[in-house]
């Protein structure tokens, strides 16, 4: 006959600074990706991620199948220090975030945060599309005529394997 297994009570007190039954929570120093959450290091990488999604929109979209090896490797280095960027103002509001998820504040910053990275990238959705509209033999003139841009390679042609089921540029940012 089945006997049901019987699981220990897992509860947490929001208030207890022990952290329940689990223990204490994380206490991690962030400070090498930002010492603050209003400091002038993590408000001047906004200012400057919302102007250089900006500016590579504007520089690259509608262009990318026209660029040399050179305009290529500068713009996959733009789009690189771009990404560089959000993913440490993300990591950085996330693990503050999963240090205390009971703290208003600080789920307050991290949904901040990911409505800013998500306003600021949204223009940047055609980087991908476009690559992948590259036919492959120009991609690959292009690969070996720059040995700096070869090395994009394996992340080149990983991304050109979601060719078959992207969507169009206007139902990837919506309306």
């Amino acid at each position: 006959m089945f006997k049901p297994v019987q699981f220990p009570e897992f509860t947490y007190d929001a208030a207890d600074p022990t952290g329940g039954n689990f223990g204490d929570l994380p206490d991690w120093n962030l400070d090498d990706l930002y010492p603050s959450t209003d400091g002038p290091e993590i408000t001047n990488d906004l200012a400057q991620l919302e102007k250089n999604c900006a500016s590579f929109a504007s520089d690259y979209q509608g262009e990318l199948d026209g660029l040399t090896a050179d305009g290529l490797l500068n713009c996959i280095e733009r789009y690189e220090d771009i990404q560089n960027v959000a993913g440490r103002i993300m990591s950085f509001a996330g693990l503050r975030y999963y240090q205390n998820t009971t703290d208003a504040d600080r789920s307050k910053f991290m949904a901040d945060m990911q409505d800013a990275i998500t306003n600021f990238t949204t223009p940047l959705v055609f980087f991908s599309l476009e690559i992948n509209r590259i036919d492959d033999d120009v991609m690959n003139n292009l690969l070996n005529a720059n040995e700096k841009l070869a090395r994009y390679k394996p992340i080149l042609d990983n991304l050109r394997k979601m060719k078959p089921p992207q969507f169009t540029e206007e139902i990837e940012t919506g309306p």
